[in-house]
């Protein structure tokens, strides 16, 4: 399938199909009015935590990160943040660790660089503000 980019709004009395990658390499850009219907497929991967500060956790690169490998100080990155992107972790471990934003972003309305800290067998999605701002849902499990 040929890339396809229009500069004008496009319309159709009969509907489109769109067929998008989404393994980092597609997007759906600009103004989207009306209703997409359809699966929204998010890839997913396993990750494993590692380092002990936002340099050095493991980056997450897709829309839902299965880590395992959490210990209390080791951690992962979110992507750069994007108005509307949203990335869910599930923390497979009976250990907490830690979830940094990317470079000069932000958790929560907290500092730059500074790290969150994921409970032991939770899940959390992340979902961007704006370019710099993450905010998250907490899910527990049930005891």
């Amino acid at each position: 399938i040929a890339r396809t980019t229009f500069s004008a709004p496009v319309a159709s009395d009969n509907g489109f199909i769109c067929i998008l990658t989404c393994n980092g390499t597609g997007d759906l850009t600009g103004n989207v009015t009306g209703t997409i219907t359809g699966a929204v497929n998010q890839p997913a991967a396993s990750v494993a935590a590692t380092g002990t500060n936002q340099a050095t956790a493991a980056a997450l690169t897709a829309g839902f990160s299965y880590v395992t490998a959490a210990e209390g100080t080791k951690g992962v990155k979110l992507p750069t943040a994007v108005a509307g992107a949203a990335v869910m972790i599930v923390n497979s471990v009976a250990k907490p660790q830690k979830v940094y934003p990317n470079t000069s972003d932000k958790i929560n309305g907290g500092t730059a660089y500074a790290a969150v800290i994921m409970e032991n067998s939770t899940t959390m999605i992340v979902v961007a503000l704006d370019a710099t701002d993450w905010y998250t849902v907490v899910f527990t499990a049930d005891s």
